[in-house]
Parts: structure tokens; C-alpha cells; sequence
């Protein structure tokens, strides 16, 4: 609810001033779930619902509103996940 919470706070504030930008940090998971990771996935969905649900709002305005969807970074955990241990 932070992404929701910072948005309703700030986002007045950029269209008044007709300039602002809103980048939500997502995951590829909101795109590709995984069955062991569902809550996680379903909530950066969400936000890449709400990074699109604010963008058709702010159409028209300098004000601009993205979600980036990084992939995996390799680290031990992630290998253990995958069942690949060296």
C-alpha cells in the first residue's frame, strides 16, 4: 500500500504544478508468477496495475508515471531457489 499511499500524497501536488514523475519498482514475477511465490507476485502486479491505472490518469499533463520490471539478480538464495548449488 505504499506505492498507493505515496501516489494519492504526491500526485495532486505534480498535476497542479503540471510536472512530476512516478517510477514504480515492480518485478518480472508481475508478468511470469511463481506457484512458491504467489502473494509476491500478485502484489507487484498490482503495481503495475496501478503504475498503468495512474498513467492513463495523468495522460495530457507533464506529468509521467512508469513501473520497471528488473529481472533475477544471481546470489546464493536465488541459486538455492532454482536448485542449483554449486
Amino acid at each position: 500500500m505504499s506505492c498507493v499511499r505515496l501516489a494519492r500524497h504526491f500526485l495532486g501536488k505534480m498535476l497542479a504544478a503540471n510536472w512530476g514523475r512516478i517510477v514504480l519498482i515492480s518485478s518480472e514475477v508481475a508478468e511470469r508468477p511463481l506457484p512458491h511465490m504467489i502473494a509476491y507476485s500478485v502484489s507487484k502486479a498490482s503495481q503495475v496495475n496501478l503504475a498503468r491505472g495512474l498513467a492513463e490518469l495523468t495522460k495530457g499533463s507533464n506529468v509521467t508515471v512508469n513501473s520497471v520490471l528488473p529481472g533475477p539478480t544471481w546470489t546464493g538464495a536465488y541459486a538455492t531457489a532454482l536448485y542449483i548449488v554449486d
